[in-house]
């Protein structure tokens, strides 16, 4: 549910890019691939991982320098000699877990623009908008199963008989529940028919290892005896 309605009834306004700007949020600065908040009155754009964080009170970014804590044991130490013996050390802050920003969400929900100091114009609400036509993932992923569920048709319709056949097989591996223990060995007499020669492209094309059998009996004499 959205603004008090089924997301379905939504209508999500399509922000204004060209293709071949890099749309990234201007708090985190990740890219932006669809779905994002943006200010109507000035360009300053929220990604919803971020927007998700100011609504829990955990937005990142804007604190303090964090100071680590370092032990300097000395120059010879670095390079396995012995630390010094009075070797100083910088505390951590104390105060960088306190909350960085008011940067806060309102009661409903909905975020404010971001601060000025933080590059926004602390006015307008973000809104809600999107990158891509609407329907246009949801599309794709219809396509991607299409093309997914054709490609496991076609592999089960071509799977090469060796896999029934004994007389055309070697083992080459005993692992269990595996289909590909055996290699295809096929004769060179029989690999010069039509529909045996499909099925050497098919392991070939596969990137399988194939042993032909008997290669020198559809040879012209040729002898590889020095």
């Amino acid at each position: 549910v959205i603004q008090g309605v089924p997301s379905s009834s939504i209508k999500i306004r399509e922000s204004v890019c060209h293709n071949d700007e890099r749309v990234y949020c201007n708090h985190c600065a990740t890219s932006i691939i669809d779905l994002h908040r943006s200010c109507p009155n000035c360009s300053y754009e929220l990604c919803l991982s971020c927007c998700w964080e100011i609504r829990k009170g955990e937005v990142l970014g804007g604190g303090n320098k964090v100071i680590f804590q370092y032990l300097n044991r000395g120059y010879d130490y670095i390079h396995g000699g012995d630390p010094q013996p009075d070797f100083c050390h910088l505390e951590t802050s104390k105060d960088h877990n306190e909350p960085l920003t008011g940067w806060v969400a309102k009661n409903d929900g909905s975020v404010t623009c971001a601060p000025v100091e933080m590059g926004g114009c602390g006015i307008s609400v973000l809104e809600l908008r999107c990158l891509l036509p609407n329907g246009w993932i949801s599309n794709l992923e219809v396509k991607a199963k299409d093309v997914l569920q054709k490609f496991v048709t076609e592999q089960t319709i071509s799977k090469p008989k060796c896999h029934e056949e004994v007389t055309q097989k070697r083992i080459a591996a005993s692992r269990e529940g595996s289909n590909d223990n055996y290699l295809y060995c096929p004769t060179s007499r029989d690999s010069q028919k039509v529909e045996e020669l499909c099925h050497f492209q098919r392991h070939w094309a596969n990137g399988e290892p194939v042993i032909v059998q008997h290669a020198l009996e559809q040879t012209t004499g040729l002898s590889w005896e020095p």
